[in-house]
Formats: structure tokens, sequence, C-alpha cells
């Protein structure tokens, strides 16, 4: 077992533990979700319908070692996994066990009664997907969006003048954005401020795009359509599917994985992107760490499409990753220094 007070694996963790409200839900089971959602009932079905049939592009028994939480249905790794053939796991610290890769992956809701494994050792770490990751807040990913692509997104909204938007800096996923007046006489050092980016595909619709990046890998992006008056929800009007060609240059497509690069952030991130129609620029608002997905409303045929998508994605970057590691340590494997 390590020390808390000199392992900076654990100093990775410690946040992630903070960020877990009292009382936040647990997952939902599964058969639960298979009844309540048919959507989600259609999307399973017709990938195990599918599986007999996988390229072998889309096929791997790679195991995934996770700590200190486990991904769930609701995610999309976990979808991309079941169609792979892909198995996860919780990082338990057994040696002599098959070789397996290293994730770290903050979100515990999946795990029983919140329990946690052994702390996995510092070569653990060094090879493990997402192994140093750090902190997620809004505040660092502006710091790392104007670092890679040299314009910012964060304003001071004290010498700001005009509207700028105000969101939770550490609260992920609480689509609690507003837009405010500026300048304000003092800065709320629980929130993040930031331009208003001027995303409107017409006078009453926005649109967002949401881009998973995997290994820094962009397999696809979901194009998402929402009312103006609602524009910081999660409540999409349409979800599309398309290719990043489509819709981010060579140049943007290489920033967006820098970003994650950056954010050592490897699988399972997804980013929110907007463009500017004013000025043309992209601009990286959010970095989700464990992502669910497909967001919805989306059509059957484009959820079964991007979870193979980023399925094939994920066995690239899994061979990736075990041609570089060749040596497993505590049940996973990891980079050579």
């Amino acid at each position: 077992m390590t020390d808390d007070r000199t392992d900076p694996a654990a100093k990775a963790i410690a946040p992630a533990k903070a960020r877990r409200a009292p009382g936040r839900h647990r997952a939902r089971g599964l058969t639960r979700e298979l009844v309540k959602k048919p959507a989600l009932r259609r999307l399973l079905g017709d990938l195990l319908v599918r599986r007999p049939l996988r390229p072998a592009a889309e096929r791997s028994d790679v195991v995934i070692a996770c700590y200190p939480g486990l991904p769930y249905h609701r995610h999309m790794l976990w979808k991309a996994v079941l169609h792979a053939g892909m198995r996860l796991e919780p990082y338990r610290g057994d040696k002599g066990r098959t070789p397996a890769i290293g994730l770290f992956w903050a979100d515990r809701v999946a795990m029983p009664d919140n329990r946690v494994g052994p702390t996995p050792p510092r070569s653990w770490w060094r090879g493990a997907l997402n192994g140093r990751t750090g902190q997620d807040s809004k505040r660092t990913v502006e710091a790392v969006f104007a670092s890679v692509f040299g314009y910012p997104l964060a304003i001071d909204p004290t010498t700001h003048c005009g509207p700028a938007v105000a969101k939770s800096d550490r609260d992920n996923g609480a689509h609690d954005g507003r837009v405010i007046d500026c300048p304000i006489a003092e800065a709320d050092p629980g929130l993040a401020y930031e331009a208003v980016i001027d995303n409107r595909a017409d006078e009453a619709t926005v649109v967002d795009y949401r881009v998973p990046v995997i290994g820094g890998e962009i397999p696809f992006v979901y194009v998402k359509r929402r009312p103006l008056s609602d524009r910081f929800a999660n409540a999409n009007a349409e979800v599309a599917l398309t290719e990043p060609d489509a819709v981010f240059s060579r140049d943007e497509q290489a920033g967006l994985a820098e970003v994650c690069r950056r954010l050592a952030l490897d699988l399972g991130v997804e980013l929110d992107v907007l463009r500017d129609r004013t000025d043309g620029r992209i601009y990286v608002v959010d970095a989700n760490p464990n992502a669910w997905g497909p967001p919805r409303p989306i059509a059957a045929a484009d959820a079964v499409r991007a979870v193979r998508l980023y399925a094939s994605a994920l066995v690239r970057l899994a061979e990736r990753k075990s041609a570089r590691a060749p040596e497993g340590v505590g049940g996973a494997v990891v980079d050579t220094p």
C-alpha cells in the first residue's frame, strides 16, 4: 500500500473522491433501465444481434482494470466494451493474472457501497489510461484550451464589459450556465466565467458539437441542436452523427486531441465544442471525463453506428497500448519509462 502523503497517484484520486457529493444516486440496475428505457433496450438488442458478425477491427478480448470506479451501462465506454468483447473489472492488485490495460475512472457510482480496491502502485499509474489526470475543472479546461488554440474563452468578470457566461467551476454535468451582465464587483471563486459564444444555427436554435476523443483519435462527432432559450440545458431537440472532417478542419481536430492530451484524458472523455458564427473559431467549453451516451434523441441506426465506431477506436487504442507495454505489473499492463 502506498503512502497518500507522498504518492502522486493518491493526490490524483483525492479530488475525484471529493467531487462525489453526499447522497449521490447509485447506478440504476441494468434490468430496471432496460424496462424503463426502450431506446437502451433496442440499442443493446441491436448490438447483441450484430456481435457474431463483427469485423475483426471491432473485436478484442482485452481486460480493462479500472480504479477507483467502474464504467456502467450509462457510459458510452461500457457499450463499446460490450460490443468489442472486452471486459471491465475493478483493479484488485492481483499478481499473476492475465495482463490488462489500466484505466483511472473517477466515477464510483457503480461500485457497491462505494468500496474501492487497493491503491495501485506507481508503476500502474505510469501506464494507466487517464493515469496522469488531475483537475478537470472548467477553469483548467479554459487554460488548456487557450494554451493549445492561442485565444481565450475565459474572461475576467470584474473588467469585462457586456454579457458573459457564469457556471459552476467544479460541478461537472451541472448544466447551470447562465448569462450575466459584466462587469461585476467581485468574482465568485466557485464559478467559471466565459465569453458568450454565438453558436446559433438560426435565430431560435443553437448547435453544440459533442466530440469523443479516444487515445487522441476522433472517430465521429455528435451534432446536437436545442432551442436558444435552453442553450445551457441537457435536453436536445435533435442529435445527429457526422464525420469529424464535416465539421472541423484537420488543424482543429489536432487541437482538440492536444487538449485531451494535456488534460491527460485518454479514454471516456467527450469534449463540448462550440463554433462562433461571428469569428468562425471553435471553443472547448467543457471536458466530460466519464461521458454517458449516446445522447438523446438520436436515431437508432446512428446510435449503433456510434458504438461501433467507438469500439473500433477503442480496439486500436488497446492494440497500441499492448504493443508499447509488454510487461504486466499488479494486474495491469504498464508502459516502459
